[in-house]
């Protein structure tokens, strides 16, 4: 599956869902200036409504009705036939770490912010990502 046919699928599935951006409240939230916003999707009907899903979890769910937890992003993204790269770079974006650096000095990476940007459009929330350019044609 390359990102294109991941976003082209995510937005088909998306109306299954109802669309958040979460406020990360992790270990490590108290660190950041601006706290990172994660995409979650709940069920709308289902046995499993109530369970907050990240966009692969989400159209693995929809796509195969295999259910994993956002802390299992790599196997997701293996059931939808997803490289581990592509599969790393989608959940960096879904949990804003679009971010990168070395040595204390971070920069935005415009490649992951465009990603996200574009996977929030996916999946119908109206919601600016910050910092990303219209870079549509790298993905």
């Amino acid at each position: 599956m390359t990102t294109q046919e991941f976003m082209d699928e995510l937005r088909a599935a998306s109306p299954e869902f109802v669309w958040t951006l979460e406020t990360d409240t992790g270990i490590h939230a108290f660190q950041r200036k601006w706290p990172r916003t994660l995409i979650r999707g709940v069920l709308k009907a289902g046995v499993h409504h109530r369970i907050a899903f990240e966009p692969m979890g989400a159209l693995c769910y929809a796509r195969t009705g295999r259910l994993f937890e956002p802390k299992h992003w790599a196997k997701a993204g293996d059931a939808l036939g997803l490289l581990p790269v592509r599969a790393a770079e989608l959940h960096a974006a879904g949990n804003d770490a679009t971010w990168a650096g070395e040595e204390g000095e971070r920069e935005p990476v415009e490649y992951l912010q465009a990603l996200r940007a574009r996977m929030i459009e996916a999946v119908g929330l109206s919601v600016p990502a910050p910092n990303a350019p219209a870079l549509r044609s790298w993905i």
